[in-house]
């Protein structure tokens, strides 16, 4: 818990540092990641317990 706290209090002082350009792109970012469907921006559970995707099959398509 104590590392989340001090990574979010560099977050917001290095936030903080930024032009007010960065710190519009920066919230609409957050407002995009958080209205988007969950899941749709992480990958899934299945996919870092080891099972990677098929990355051969567009080749195998091909040939």
């Amino acid at each position: 818990m104590l590392h989340f706290l001090l990574i979010v209090i560099a977050l917001l002082v290095i936030w903080g540092l930024l032009g007010p350009l960065a710190k519009a792109w920066t919230l609409i970012g957050g407002f995009v990641l958080l209205l988007s469907p969950s899941g749709a921006r992480w990958p899934s559970r299945a996919s870092s317990s080891g099972a990677r995707p098929d990355t051969k099959a567009p080749l195998r398509a091909l040939s």
